[in-house]
């Protein structure tokens, strides 16, 4: 019985880590460098495979994270790992959203108009139009949602409270996560699964 038992538990490392063993980061000069072995540790820490949907990651120095076409985070943000961590997760979050959302996207973010008809568009409130304002409603709450599942309620609340950018939108999926929460499951965007 006990042998089994190890036997589970060591098939269940090395499961819940694989997806992170085959991302490819590539690290543009020595402040990049430092935030990829930052990344590596958190990876390590913290099994994040749900959160995983593109295996390719840039980090780069003075850049604006972004998702696509490669999945590129700032190397300044390696002196604050849960944002570095917050960021990998919005950005894979994108990822996330094209794939399981051919056509189902439109529904939240319907949904999140009605709700909120005065949605600031422009940053640094909103995220620069309309459409991605309401999207990022549902991004920024899948980012919570794997910020509290990593580092607990109050780490993710300072992350989110902490940001300079989107900020009429991380104040409201603090204030309303319940709301976001039912619409992202009525559209069955709310489990991301990773692969």
């Amino acid at each position: 019985m006990k042998q089994a038992a190890i036997f589970f538990l060591l098939l269940m490392h090395s499961v819940s880590f694989a997806a992170t063993k085959d991302l490819k980061i590539a690290a543009n000069g020595p402040l990049a460098s430092e935030a990829k072995l930052v990344l590596l540790r958190l990876l390590k820490k913290y099994d994040l495979n749900r959160y995983i949907y593109t295996q390719d990651i840039n980090i780069e120095s003075q850049v604006i994270p972004h998702s696509h076409p490669v999945l590129t985070l700032q190397a300044e943000e390696k002196d604050r790992p849960d944002e570095l961590l917050g960021t990998f997760i919005h950005e894979q979050m994108h990822w996330y959203w094209i794939e399981s959302s051919p056509g189902k996207d439109i529904g939240p973010r319907v949904d999140f108009k009605k709700k909120y008809p005065d949605a600031p568009a422009k940053l640094p409130a909103g995220s620069g139009d309309e459409s991605s304002t309401y999207q990022h409603l549902g991004i920024c709450w899948l980012e919570y949602q794997g910020l509290i599942q990593t580092v607990g309620l109050e780490r993710a609340r300072k992350v989110l409270s902490g940001k300079h950018y989107y900020t009429w939108v991380y104040k409201t999926v603090l204030a309303d996560a319940d709301f976001i929460a039912g619409v992202m499951k009525k559209y069955g965007m709310d489990n991301p699964t990773g692969h």
